[in-house]
């Protein structure tokens, strides 16, 4: 499993989770590298940079921008990207807002051809056609959007738009799509098969060239313990190449891992 990529996992002492909590989790599962995200409440994300800077061969980082700060100076972020950050984690507007905010973010991300990490609970259908547009103007963005786009509420209603908002990004070659949180969008139990569904289409419609997996430490460990994520995943996807290409090989595209 040495190639093996958690791309999208928390951590942040002031939710007393600690890099060190997930490395011990990753080695027991045989996880070799993750990506270090904020939670949306991080109030400040120096440690896992740190953590990323003392292990720079099992932990990239990821940063936290708030675009409703209400300032258009794109230097915090540019500097926070300098500084070692592979991408920022940023809770998209809604679509058609004046976001001179989000336009600021944007460049300072394209100039140092950065990751963004969409945040949208709500459901990626309600930001797809915006998220394209970003795209097309900003010629080296990648965009990286977790748990299957939220093709549910929790485990309430499906979101507005998803199947047709994912099928429109699927025509974008640098948008991504992180395969997790199935225990969030599941009525059931492990492996929590009413979600595979949604595994499936997202990867008919992008492929394991454009698909990543992920295990959203800790939130899902009221409802599964982390290996028993990653046997979930592998069971949705149900096919060892497409697995194999989604473990090491597109998590270095996505993220500029050399």
């Amino acid at each position: 499993m040495s190639g093996y990529w958690d791309c999208y996992a928390h951590a942040g002492r002031h939710h007393n989770v600690s890099p060190r909590d997930l490395l011990s989790e990753m080695d027991r599962c045989g996880i070799a590298r993750a990506v270090l995200t904020p939670f949306m409440d991080a109030p400040a994300f120096d440690d896992l940079l740190a953590a990323a800077q003392a292990l720079p061969s099992r932990f990239q980082a990821v940063c936290r921008f708030d675009v409703r700060a209400g300032s258009v100076d794109p230097r915090p972020l540019e500097k926070l990207l300098a500084s070692g950050f592979i991408g920022a984690r940023i809770a998209l507007p809604q679509y058609g807002s004046h976001q001179p905010e989000m336009e600021a973010a944007l460049s300072a991300l394209d100039s140092q051809a950065k990751v963004l990490v969409a945040h949208a609970p709500d459901g990626i259908g309600l930001h797809a056609r915006q998220i394209i547009e970003w795209v097309n103007r900003f010629p080296r963005l990648r965009v990286f959007i977790p748990h299957l786009g939220w093709p549910r509420a929790g485990q309430a209603a499906p979101t507005d738009g998803w199947a047709e908002g994912i099928q429109v990004m699927a025509g974008c070659h640098r948008i991504y799509m992180g395969l997790s949180a199935l225990y969030h969008f599941s009525q059931t139990t492990p492996p929590f098969p009413d979600t595979h569904g949604f595994v499936q289409i997202v990867l008919q419609l992008f492929g394991p060239a454009r698909c990543v997996l992920a295990g959203d430490y800790p939130a899902g460990l009221s409802r599964c313990s982390y290996a028993q994520t990653w046997e979930c995943l592998a069971q949705a996807v149900g096919d060892d190449s497409a697995l194999k290409v989604m473990w090491a090989e597109t998590p270095r595209v996505l993220w500029g891992w050399p």
